[in-house]
C-alpha cells in the first residue's frame, strides 16, 4: 500500500473536502480522486460519503484513519532515524595513496562509522564545497576562499620495485609505471600526479589510472613506481598481501630530498573536530 495515498486520505478526512486537500497537496483534483479510488479498491471498502458540499468518513473510513495516522507516524519516525544514522557516518575524501595505506588505521582509530572516498586532487575541493564529504586529505592544494588547508606533516618519496634486477640498472634504464594523466591548473604548477621531479627524465613504460593497477604492474616485476615511503611501508606490512617492495638506492639529491606536504582540508566555517585531530595524529605517525 502506497503511504502517499494514506497521507492524502488523512488530509481529506481532516479537511472534509477533496478540493481543499488537492490545493494543500498541490496536486490536481482528478489525480487525488483517482488516488482515493485506488485506495478504496485496495482495502475493498467505501471510505467517504457525501456531506453537504464536502465529504465525511464512513465507519470503515474512521477505522482506517486511526490506523493510517499510526502508520504514517511510524514511517516518519523511521525516516528521522535514517537521517540521524546517515549524519553520524563520517565522510572523508582522500587521494588513493592515503586510502590504500591508511584506511585500516583510520577505521580502527575512530569510534564513528566512516565512509572513505577516493578523489583526485582538485575533485576533493569540489566535493567539500558541495558538502558531499566532511573533510579531506590532500597533497596538492587547489585553494578556495571557503576552504582551509591545515598543513599536517611532510612525506618523503622514493623509487620502489619488486624486481631485484633493477638494482643493477641505472635510474634511466629502469622501466616505470606512472599515472595515465597529468594534474592540470594547480597552484603548485605540478604536472605529474605521482610527484616525479620534472627536471629528471625517466623511462615511463607503463601507464595506470588507479594505484592498485599500478601496484599490480610492479608486483609482476615489470616496472618500478615512485610513491611515498609511508605507502611502501604499509604495503610491506602485508596490508597488500603478496607484494613486498624494495627501495631503489640512488645518489640523486633531487630524489633523495623529494617530498610532498600533507594537508587536512576543511570548510572554513567548520570547527576542527576530534575526528580531524585523530586523523592528523595518524598522518604524523604514519607519514
Amino acid at each position: 500500500m502506497d503511504t502517499d495515498r494514506l497521507r492524502y486520505f488523512c488530509l481529506i478526512a481532516e479537511t472534509g473536502s477533496l478540493t481543499k486537500a488537492s490545493e494543500l497537496l498541490n496536486i490536481s483534483h482528478s489525480g487525488l480522486s483517482k488516488a482515493m479510488t485506488q485506495l478504496q479498491g485496495e482495502v475493498n471498502q467505501t471510505l467517504f460519503r457525501p456531506q453537504g458540499r464536502g465529504l465525511e468518513l464512513t465507519e470503515e473510513g474512521k477505522t482506517l484513519y486511526i490506523k493510517s495516522i499510526k502508520v504514517l507516524e511510524m514511517v516518519e519516525d523511521l525516516k528521522a532515524r535514517e537521517t540521524v544514522v546517515a549524519k553520524q557516518v563520517l565522510r572523508i575524501g582522500m587521494t588513493e595513496i592515503f586510502s590504500v595505506a591508511l584506511a585500516r588505521d583510520i577505521v580502527e582509530s575512530l569510534e564513528t562509522p566512516v565512509s572513505i572516498y577516493d578523489f583526485d586532487s582538485g575533485e576533493i575541493e569540489v566535493k567539500l564545497l558541495e558538502d558531499e564529504i566532511d573533510f579531506a586529505i590532500s597533497t596538492v592544494p587547489f585553494p578556495h576562499q571557503h576552504l582551509e588547508y591545515l598543513k599536517i606533516t611532510k612525506t618523503f618519496m622514493g623509487v620502489f620495485h619488486k624486481n631485484r634486477d633493477f638494482k643493477n640498472l641505472s635510474l634511466e634504464e629502469i622501466p616505470f609505471v606512472g599515472p595515465n594523466s597529468e594534474i592540470k591548473n594547480n597552484p603548485l604548477s605540478l604536472r605529474s600526479r605521482d610527484g616525479w621531479p620534472e627536471q629528471l627524465k625517466r623511462r615511463l613504460v607503463y601507464g595506470a589510472s588507479t594505484l592498485p593497477t599500478a601496484l599490480g604492474i610492479v608486483d609482476a616485476g615489470a616496472a618500478a613506481i615512485f610513491i611515498p615511503r609511508f605507502l611502501a611501508a604499509a604495503i610491506n606490512e602485508q596490508r597488500t598481501p603478496g607484494l613486498h617492495l624494495l627501495e631503489y638506492e640512488t645518489h640523486r639529491a633531487v630524489l633523495k630530498s623529494a617530498a610532498r606536504d600533507i594537508y587536512l582540508v576543511k570548510r572554513k566555517n567548520r570547527e576542527e573536530t576530534k575526528e580531524m585531530k585523530a586523523i592528523a595524529r595518524i598522518l604524523r605517525k604514519r607519514c
